[in-house]
């Protein structure tokens, strides 16, 4: 995990708030109901539905090569770039394929 904070660090201003990643595994029944309560301020989820649009706010790829966007609750953080994960905790679900690959990333 510390490998991926280093490669988003990388290059910022100084002064500027470190990225700072915490994995906290969840299933995915809880994933919702967490990031709504606040117990978290993203989540690494690929599952954009119509319903699901009603109650989080969907950022735009911060990766191009992949098809995962970051999720937040409405009314928080606005993800639109990498840089703007700074301060936040990012959170992947136990044995997800974006836990994977944000270890490969390590």
């Amino acid at each position: 995990m510390k490998g991926w904070e280093k490669i988003l660090n990388k290059g910022r201003k100084k002064g500027t708030p470190p990225i700072s990643v915490i994995f906290i595994p969840v299933t995915l029944e809880e994933l919702g109901d967490a990031l709504l309560e606040g117990r978290g301020d993203i989540a690494g989820v690929t599952l954009v539905t119509p319903g699901r649009a009603e109650e989080f706010a969907y950022a735009t790829p911060i990766f191009e090569d992949i098809q995962e966007v970051v999720v937040t609750r409405k009314g928080g953080p606005v993800i639109s770039r990498i840089e703007d994960l700074a301060g936040h905790d990012v959170h992947a679900m136990s044995g997800s394929s974006q836990l994977e690959r944000l270890e490969a990333l390590n």
